[in-house]
Formats: C-alpha cells, structure tokens, sequence
C-alpha cells in the first residue's frame, strides 16, 4: 500500500490536530501505510481493530492511531518526535514496568501482548539521550512511544535541544 492510497475518513476532524502539531497528511497517510503494508504495528485488545503504526519519515518519527473503515481509515490521534529511536536487541533484561498481558496494546505481527518498558533508547543527532518508557514486543522488538510520553515529555526536551 502507498501512502496516496490511504484514504483518510474524517480528514476535516483530524487536519486541525496535525497542524497544530506540526505534522503533514502524507507524513500519516506515510505511518499507515507501513503499519499495513509491513504489519508491524500495534493493535488494541479492547477496542476491535484499532492500531497503532509509526514510519519514519526523513527525520521525523509519525505515528498514526487508526482504524479501517471500509476503503478508508478513520485516524484517532497522530504525533511525531525527531528523536530517533535506538535499536533494540529483542531483550528487556528485566526493565519491564507492565508485564505482557497487562498492558492494551498487542503486537499485530507476533500476535502477543507487548510490554510496556523504560528502556527504549533515544538518540537525537548522535547525542544518547535517557532511556524512554514506551512498548515494546518481546518476540519481535518492535517499539513504540505512547501519545503521552511524545507529548508531555519529548515534546520539551526536543526544544531544548533545538535551542542550543
């Protein structure tokens, strides 16, 4: 699936909140269509068919909270940090904060809950940054960073360093 090919269902709903927050349509049309296309994304377990995906789309990391709807996708919420996140070797060596099963999101690839974690590394122009909280799929290692943290958190701390 392109990008061109994601039909947004409520784009007059959504438009205002991407542009507020700095982001661009194709850059979530982007975001949804990895998440379709590569089935690495994250899947609710208590809301039917709701997903979570992220692209990185050249040096922004988007993501994209979405359901399909028919030929379109209904989008929920979306963010975007340029703080690039650092691989993961598929071990948490114990750092978990929610174990799998009790967290909402599943991985859609492995089919298992994900776990919620605080040692995700960051990396901002080759400067290591503190480890974030955020998912993390103990098969495949698929992470993701909440709304929540993106926005409260690595929101400022990226201003800061566009600062210096």
């Amino acid at each position: 699936m392109e990008p061109g090919e994601v039909n947004i269902a409520n784009i007059d709903e959504i438009s205002q909140l991407v542009d507020d927050r700095g982001i661009k349509l194709e850059d979530v049309r982007q975001a949804i269509a990895t998440g379709e296309t590569t089935a690495l994304k994250l899947y609710r377990v208590d809301v039917r068919d709701r997903f979570l995906s992220r692209a990185v789309v050249g040096k922004f990391n988007v993501y994209a909270e979405y359901s399909p709807a028919g030929s379109q996708f209904l989008i929920y919420s979306a963010y975007a940090h340029r703080v690039m996140l650092a691989p993961c070797d598929k071990q948490t060596n114990g750092a978990e904060l929610k174990k799998p099963g009790e967290t909402v999101w599943n991985c859609y690839l492995c089919k298992v809950s994900v776990e919620e974690v605080n040692d995700i590394g960051l990396v901002y122009r080759e400067i290591e940054l503190p480890h974030a909280i955020g998912y993390r799929c103990p098969q495949c290692g698929l992470q993701l960073l909440s709304e929540t943290l993106v926005m409260n958190e690595l929101f400022l701390a990226e201003m800061m360093l566009e600062a210096k």
